[in-house]
């Protein structure tokens, strides 16, 4: 058995990125890009870090609990925690719990969310009065956070062709009370709409490889996928450029660091839109988050999800 012979299998040492790719089971032509962008250091760190189980993320809502109540509530419980660096009300669990018997979770206090996916919306920065669209919401995290963002107020249309997947969303929406959220499920790359809005999040379909701690299959997918993904990120950034007013803002995301999807994405976007720029983000999030003007997180650097937002602003 493996545990019995481990120690006699020999990796490969024909090169570092076959080593690499061997022992930490990562598609080699992915550690070659890794090692390439971000060195031999980073590139183990990120394989570590994916490897590891995941810990759990409970997002709580300050306008129904103080920090102080939510971190007794789970001190009574024995639940060992941390609080987040980057979201001030957002708690990493150390240890089990059983959320879905807790009489807050069920009173919509708080929902599982990683820290990693506020980023975009801490870009958004979505006001009480605003008029938001989240065009690829499902399953709603996102949402649900704009929505306690804006206290449950202004206008939110939560837009996803995924019945499945808005199905949780509905059932969130239900059970958290938001009431300024209404539903939609169009094809974003068609979705129209008589007046403008004043923001939109675009947290596109992408390859996730900034989120493989939780789905680790995601690294064996199929490389062709990319071939429909990125044209599919266009044709929805291209219709969102439609639907906001002037001086209004996308905020584009992705759970990846592949370039194609994120940089490049944006670089072609604003060569065949120049009625779009794009606005630094240092109003929003802290400054290690930030690289060129996007907001990038790093598994290695930041010890969350590796994730991409770009703040674009209309003319």
């Amino acid at each position: 058995s493996y545990i019995r012979e481990r120690n006699s299998i020999k990796l490969p040492d024909d090169c570092q990125a076959h080593y690499l790719s061997i022992k930490h089971s990562f598609p080699q032509c992915m550690i070659e890009s890794w090692l390439s962008e971000y060195g031999t250091e980073n590139t183990i760190k990120m394989c570590e870090y994916f490897n590891r189980p995941a810990n759990l993320h409970l997002r709580f809502d300050p306008d129904k609990i103080s920090f102080e109540g939510f971190a007794e509530h789970l001190m009574k419980r024995n639940v060992k925690f941390s609080r987040s660096k980057f979201f001030p009300y957002i708690v990493k669990l150390m240890s089990n719990f059983r959320f879905l018997d807790d009489p807050l979770f069920q009173k919509g206090y708080y929902y599982i969310q990683d820290e990693s996916t506020t980023l975009p919306v801490m870009l958004l920065a979505p006001k009480e009065k605003d008029k938001v669209l989240d065009l690829c919401a499902a399953p709603g995290g996102k949402t649900l956070l704009i929505s306690a963002i804006m206290h449950n107020k202004g206008k939110i249309i939560a837009n996803d062709i995924d019945k499945r997947r808005m199905r949780l969303l509905r059932e969130n929406v239900q059970r958290i009370k938001c009431s300024n959220i209404e539903f939609s499920e169009r094809d974003a790359t068609t979705f129209s709409v008589d007046s403008k809005f004043d923001k939109i999040l675009l947290d596109v379909p992408c390859s996730g490889w900034g989120a493989m701690q939780k789905k680790p299959e995601i690294r064996f997918q199929n490389r062709n996928r990319l071939k429909s993904l990125i044209p599919l990120q266009k044709r929805i950034l291209d219709n969102a450029s439609k639907l906001v007013r002037n001086d209004g803002i996308i905020v584009y995301s992705t759970c990846t660091l592949n370039p194609d999807e994120n940089e490049k994405q944006i670089e072609n976007f604003l060569e065949l839109h120049n009625e779009f720029y794009l606005e630094k983000p240092d109003n929003f999030v802290e400054k290690s988050l930030i690289t060129n003007s996007y907001v990038k997180s790093y598994p290695f650097k930041h010890n969350i999800d590796g994730t991409f937002s770009a703040l674009l602003r209309k003319r």
